[in-house]
């Protein structure tokens, strides 16, 4: 499964670090402190210390190095500076050996009677490896193995910006203490604040030296330490494994290819670029690529039937640097659900999609789908000349829908033109509403609804209002054949299901939108 090849994320039950905002026009000198990890029954890690640190810290011009790749992703605001503890002589690497041997750390099993029973490290830090964090990071303060002239903290919020903890040897299962993940240092679980230098961890990644070159690489190291920034997983963890909300147009969907990250989230995450720009009117609006601009790289509209759900506007060419990974170039629509928190398990903005009671937080329009289970042709998500696809409305496809799969009518994006490292397209409101009636023998009215919603149709004795999870949000019983008013205006804005259920027990059902 695509999974396995993106970085593991998962703290439900740890603690969020808080968010430190800062002005879009600041350049972040960020710290990322590598320390060398093997086992017991490890002999030393051999790996090339030059190669490894070629990975973090390579300046070579369009070298897709981590400090390379951020500057450039960022529009130089972020710069990530790796550095090692200072016991590394001569290009050798030394690293802290613990007290346990690598199957400690691996799951117990008849060849592994060691192993760990009754922790799940999917819900999080386990014990075994918290405590193997502690004394990783005792060891390094005790020996003084930082250089105390090292600016562990760069961005000043009191916590070392992040820590790389590189492993002798392989992988171990997914989502085991041995595969790759970012997450949280575990203070309270050690029942102490461990330090280096005095400075406390938060964020860390570990990674696996001996493991593939898909998972010991620059690229993994990238989508780990956009973690430790807040980006969150756009794939799936569970469920839907066919189906990828972002793909290759995203790094934190797959971060395989040189590709860089959805405007939005470089804007309400990174705080890197303007904020998006709402359309509200008929005209032309010109794009700038979201490689080369932080301004005017992203518009949205917002849907008449659920404003918290919005048409999100970017324009996306392999031009750009370290975009070069991405299956074409033009316009990206994607559907942003505002209602997805950004911090608490933001990071988990599509990772538990399970359509009925977790949507999306972002999901690419793509043809050939229609519903957000449906994995369609995501590589000609792309509207351009080139791709014959100049326009995206209610009779294309794709056409724009929410997360329901309710189409959305409202508007349509004609005119759809390349030029450079522009783009530009007209957009046109369109007369809207949801229709009165999807039965002859039914009326429903005034839909969308702000205060009441009237029923009326023949031999109907009671209706029915469910909310999108399925939930009994209202309910009113009528003499059969009147006319039944029920109450909406306490009622959250978004889509219901309205049923109708007559008194031969057979029913109408139909979508209701409340304002």
């Amino acid at each position: 499964m695509k999974k396995f090849f993106y970085l593991w994320i998962i703290s439900v039950f740890s603690m969020i670090a808080p968010v430190t905002l800062v002005a879009q026009n600041e350049t972040r000198e960020l710290t990322n402190l590598v320390i060398f990890v093997r086992f017991a029954d490890d002999l030393e890690i051999n790996h090339s210390f030059a190669d490894i640190d070629t990975m973090f810290n390579g300046k070579t011009e369009r070298y897709l190095s981590v400090y390379n790749f951020y500057k450039a992703l960022t529009y130089d605001k972020i710069h990530y500076n790796t550095v090692y503890t200072n016991n590394i002589q001569n290009g050798q690497i030394i690293s802290y050996q613990d007290t346990f041997p690598r199957g400690y750390f691996e799951p117990y099993s008849a060849w592994n009677p060691i192993g760990y029973q009754g922790e799940n490290p999917f819900m999080g830090v386990s014990m075994r490896e918290a405590q193997l964090l502690g004394r990783i990071v005792k060891y390094v303060d005790s020996l003084h193995l930082v250089d105390p002239d090292v600016v562990l903290d760069g961005d000043g919020d009191g916590d070392i910006d992040n820590i790389s903890f590189i492993v002798k040897g392989g992988t171990g299962a997914w989502a085991s203490i041995l595969w790759p993940h970012m997450e949280y240092f575990p203070h309270d679980s050690l029942g102490y604040v461990a330090t280096i230098n005095g400075v406390r961890p938060n964020t860390f990644n570990m990674e696996f030296e001996g493991g593939s070159s898909s998972l010991f690489s620059a690229h993994v190291f990238r989508h780990e330490m956009g973690h430790s920034l807040d980006l969150p997983d756009l794939y799936h963890y569970l469920h839907y494994d066919d189906v990828s909300p972002a793909g290759s147009w995203d790094m934190m969907c797959y971060n395989y290819s040189p590709n860089h990250l959805a405007a939005i989230y470089k804007n309400k995450i990174l705080h890197v670029s303007d904020d998006p720009i709402e359309i509200t009117e008929d005209g032309d609006y010109t794009l700038y690529s979201v490689g080369s601009s932080p301004s005017q790289n992203c518009y949205y509209i917002k849907s008449y039937i659920d404003p918290t759900q919005w048409f999100v506007l970017e324009y996306r060419t392999y031009e750009d640097l370290f975009d070069e990974g991405i299956p074409g170039r033009g316009l990206i629509v994607a559907r942003w659900n505002d209602t997805v928190p950004l911090n608490y398990n933001g990071m988990f903005a599509n990772a538990f999609f399970d359509y009925y009671t977790q949507a999306h937080q972002y999901w690419i329009f793509r043809p050939g789908s229609a519903s957000d289970t449906v994995q369609g042709a995501l590589y000609d998500a792309h509207f351009s000349q080139e791709s014959g696809r100049t326009s995206f409305g209610p009779t294309t496809d794709p056409h724009p829908y929410l997360t329901d799969g309710t189409p959305e009518t409202s508007f349509e994006i004609t005119d759809i033109q390349e030029n450079g490292s522009q783009l530009t397209f007209h957009v046109h409101f369109l007369n809207v509403g949801v229709a009165d009636h999807d039965h002859a023998d039914m009326r429903v009215w005034p839909n969308p609804a702000h205060d009441v919603v009237t029923v009326e149709g023949e031999g109907i004795v009671r209706v029915e209002l469910y909310d999108v999870v399925g939930r009994l949000a209202a309910m009113e019983s009528v003499a059969a054949g009147s006319r039944c008013t029920m109450s909406v205006s306490q009622m959250p804005a978004g889509i219901y299901l309205l049923k109708a259920i007559a008194s031969d027990g057979s029913s109408r059902t139909m979508k209701v939108v409340v304002e």
